[in-house]
């Protein structure tokens, strides 16, 4: 169908931080890692020494959004006719998961003041507060760093959240926004469709295409259909926290696999996930991770603060891989195209993954 070319190279080169031993404990103090060059053409990447140089403190732009970010309007998870938005140019969205940790290495700190730094909307993956989601974590290793971000925040929740019954404290930190009590939601961003699931199926009753929440998606879906008379009215964007597909500790995930499926044949361009505490970006695949230019594009961004994890077998189609960072992803979301861009936080190992695609 043609509609997701490649439009720039993601990098000259992407690399892989390839850690050659885990720490015990969440320290500062863990060993320089190496980095992989990881080509895209599937063959081997030689080993090479890197020299980790610090990203510069980011420049000061805490102004709210402005143009470039026009306000999202809110889908209730009770509506199934999708609000429409006029092109309003391209909108930014930072996205990270797994964060909060009080008395760790301070480094989802790090990252909540390079995310306050700039302009855009955010998007937290789930495992938000740890170790138990508890409200007092919320209160305590949460809100001093990420609390300012809350009024352009938009949460995903995580296995984490559930150590608590029904995710309260979650539920009642985020508020409305969280889409209590099942917390799938969507919402418009500019030009694009932004959809956000729970994939702690047994929690809501199940993630199958016939669960409620696989009958909401479905509503969504249709009437974005039937909103522009064709296949998919707008880019879309979909936000869930365990990865279908993932190369590091928990690997694939294939519980939202029959949403995925629906979304893909939808004409969905991207797929967010964390819970592992990896970078990892993935080529546009299907569900049963065959690699087609008309499926989605996963990216997995556990690199909030939590102590990272090692990557095990590379699975089919990824492209870019890092593990002993800190940072968040970046997505310029626009009419007709996307870019990505992950950003490391001032004190982590310096990492970088950038490109661009065409979608709708």
């Amino acid at each position: 169908m043609g509609r997701r070319a490649v439009l720039g190279a993601a990098a000259a080169i992407t690399v892989l931080l390839a850690v050659v031993s885990r720490p015990t404990t969440t320290t500062g103090d863990q060993a320089a890692p190496l980095l992989e060059a990881a080509s895209t053409d599937g063959l081997a990447p030689a080993i090479r020494e890197f020299h980790l140089d610090r990203h510069d403190e980011p420049p000061s732009t805490t102004q709210p959004p402005g143009d470039d970010n026009p306000p999202p309007t809110t889908v209730p998870p009770s509506t199934t006719t999708p609000t429409t938005t006029p092109d309003q140019g391209p909108a930014t969205l930072w996205t990270v998961g797994d964060i909060a940790e009080c008395g760790s290495n301070q480094m989802d700190d790090e990252v909540g003041a390079m995310l306050a730094s700039q302009p855009g909307w955010v998007m937290t993956l789930g495992d938000t507060a740890y170790s138990a989601g508890r409200a007092v974590e919320f209160r305590d290793c949460f809100d001093p760093a990420w609390g300012v971000l809350k009024p352009r925040l938009y949460p995903v929740v995580g296995n984490n959240e559930y150590n608590q019954p029904g995710a309260q404290p979650y539920y009642d930190y985020f508020g409305p926004v969280s889409a209590p009590p099942f917390g799938w939601y969507a919402f418009e961003l500019g030009s694009w469709h932004v959809i956000v699931l729970n994939s702690n199926c047994v929690e809501i009753d199940g993630c199958s295409a016939t669960s409620p929440q696989g009958q909401w998606l479905a509503d969504q879906l249709a009437a974005d259909r039937a909103a522009s008379g064709a296949r998919s009215v707008r880019c879309t964007l979909v936000a869930w926290h365990h990865p279908t597909f993932s190369s590091a500790r928990h690997g694939n995930d294939g519980r939202m696999n029959e949403l995925w499926q629906m979304l893909d044949e939808h004409g969905a361009e991207i797929v967010l996930g964390g819970h592992d505490h990896t970078y990892e970006r993935f080529a546009p695949q299907t569900v049963t991770g065959v690699a087609d230019p008309s499926g989605m594009r996963q990216f997995v961004v556990g690199t909030g603060g939590k102590d990272w994890y090692r990557f095990g077998r590379t699975e089919p189609n990824s492209e870019a891989r890092g593990t002993g960072i800190w940072g968040a992803l970046g997505l310029t979301l626009a009419d007709g195209s996307y870019s990505w861009d992950y950003r490391s936080a001032p004190s982590s190992p310096a990492f970088t993954d950038s490109g661009s695609a065409s979608c709708g």
